[in-house]
């Protein structure tokens, strides 16, 4: 990105570039920008400087090129003319290398600089930016497993959720809430965290048996039952983790897909429970189409017989 501006006649003028992206780092990476200031006017410049505005975290380390640097002063400069005249058409580069600390906010962050050209009479300045992508993770994760259930009504199954405290610092508390349907019942939890799921709205807690260290990993598995007579064919559990001092939260979703159950499928003729004829469909299908299996008409057979 280049801007100018000052007049126009017998003027030093400031042309700045730089890369707009300088790509992608995480905490205590490096990475490096190269400037190139252009005397654009028709005059020569007596001095010149580049001056760096940074967010928290993100610190200018080393300089090398055209230009002495002052990386200490606020903000870091570099400056240029201490060995000569900028003439018209000369081009100063300097490569700046830049440090990322963990106080640097996560995303996408921008690198400001500012270019200077004084000269007999006047002065000219521009501006650029580069922006570059901070991988910093999130300050706690959850993870759910599995991602998708396949399951039937009536039937139980278990999803195992990872709350993960990735500060340095430990949390005094936590907790996981669920949002979940009313075909889909949550039954009990085990592991870490104190549950209350027969709630409205279920909830698991951390932190009343001690502070969640940084770093730390907690695991939960919570049981759930699908409803008998549920017809729906797909629900979602969506679980959502939050911890103290940590204004944002993290979602962890689980599909689950309710199959008819092999009882629901042959109990057909109106009557409840199943009866012979509704037996000997299901070994007919057994023996010609393949689409059940021998467990099947094993179970189609007991509930025949109970």
């Amino acid at each position: 990105m280049v801007a100018v501006s000052g007049p126009v006649a017998a003027a030093p003028q400031v042309g700045i570039d730089a890369p707009a992206d300088a790509g992608t780092v995480a905490p205590g990476e490096t990475f490096t920008v190269t400037y190139e200031l252009t005397n654009t006017g028709s005059d020569d410049a007596t001095s010149g400087r580049l001056e760096f505005s940074t967010p928290t975290g993100i610190n200018v380390t080393s300089v090398s090129g055209d230009g002495i640097s002052t990386l200490n002063s606020d903000p870091p400069a570099v400056f240029y003319g201490l060995d000569g005249r900028i003439t018209p058409g000369e081009t100063k580069t300097t490569t700046v290398t830049f440090t990322v600390t963990s106080a640097a906010p996560g995303g996408d962050v921008q690198i400001g600089a500012d270019g200077f050209f004084e000269g007999t009479a006047t002065n000219a300045s521009a501006s650029t930016a580069t922006v570059v992508n901070v991988d910093k993770p999130s300050p706690f994760e959850l993870s759910a497993a599995p991602e998708t259930v396949n399951t039937q009504a009536g039937e139980q199954f278990n999803v195992t959720y990872q709350y993960t405290n990735n500060r340095a610092v430990p949390a005094s508390s936590g907790g996981i809430e669920f949002n979940i349907s009313n075909n889909i019942v949550p039954q009990t939890s085990y592991g870490d965290g104190i549950g209350a799921l027969d709630r409205n709205d279920p909830v698991v807690f951390y932190g009343a048996s001690g502070p969640i260290a940084g770093g730390s990993t907690l695991t939960t598995t919570v049981s759930y039952v699908v409803r008998e007579n549920t017809t729906v064919e797909t629900e979602q559990i969506v679980a959502t983790g939050s911890i103290q001092g940590v204004n944002s939260s993290d979602r962890a979703v689980t599909a689950v897909n309710i199959e008819q159950s092999i009882i629901d499928r042959y109990d057909t003729n109106g009557v409840p429970g199943i009866q012979f004829r509704e037996v000997l469909t299901a070994i007919e299908d057994y023996n010609t189409s393949g689409e059940i299996g021998f467990s099947d008409v094993l179970t189609i057979i007991a509930e025949f017989n109970s």
